[in-house]
């Protein structure tokens, strides 16, 4: 009888010794499962695109690499820069670092860095200093795309920033491609323009994004989301 029950407990024992290995098991895939499907820093960098193109615009270039390889992308024009300077790109299964290093390469005025996975393609030698004014605080409420730049040049500290520098709001609007019918929400505070439109798009409001300069004395100012 004792050998029974010495058996029983023994076989009971062996059967909770298997359940608690198959349970951490179970959560060690699942860690593993979890830590797969979370985004690493820079990955945007090494995905893969193919790019051919044939002396192109700075920025359209920039807009065909975001569409192209769903990476968000924010672009500063160099001032006097209305699209003169002119890059080829021909690259097949290259990376999105690839194919940056090759665009400034071809034209040296720019540089690119990457924060929270959004790529900005800015001036290499001055900074734009519409980019860097302050917004204090600016809440947007379904408000449509292509009125957001306005709507951030219309902030009052950044439209006495632009007063001051003799700069006014361009209204020309030209979208290449279908519009995007986004509606942003978002509340901006206490961050440049630049970091205002960086947060727009890591929020998946915009894949792609401008600020550029217009006008024979640079008195425009021009801020595009698509």
């Amino acid at each position: 009888m004792n050998i029974k029950h010495y058996n029983l407990n023994s076989k009971s024992l062996a059967f909770k010794l298997f359940q608690i290995i198959c349970l951490i098991c179970s959560l060690q895939l699942s860690a593993a499962n979890f830590h797969a499907q979370v985004p690493v820093p820079g990955n945007v960098l090494e995905k893969q695109i193919t790019v051919s193109l044939q002396s192109v615009s700075v920025k359209d270039a920039l807009l065909y690499i975001s569409g192209k390889s769903k990476v968000r992308i924010g672009f500063i024009g160099v001032i006097g820069d209305e699209g003169n300077k002119k890059v080829t790109l021909d690259i097949r299964q290259g990376s999105v670092r690839q194919v940056l290093n090759e665009l400034i390469t071809q034209v040296d005025s720019y540089k690119w860095d990457i924060s929270n996975d959004i790529i900005n393609v800015l001036p290499t030698y001055c900074q734009n200093k519409v980019a860097a004014l302050k917004i204090d605080f600016l809440e947007l409420s379904d408000k449509k795309l292509d009125e957001v730049g306005t709507a951030i040049l219309d902030a009052p500290e950044v439209r006495i920033g632009i007063t001051n520098m003799g700069v006014s709001k361009t209204e020309e609007l030209k979208y290449s491609g279908a519009p995007r019918r986004s509606l942003v929400s978002i509340v901006l505070s206490n961050q440049t323009v630049r970091e205002g439109l960086n947060e727009i798009a890591s929020k998946g409001f915009a894949s792609f994004w401008s600020l550029e300069m217009r006008g024979e004395k640079n008195e425009f100012v021009r801020i595009m989301l698509y």
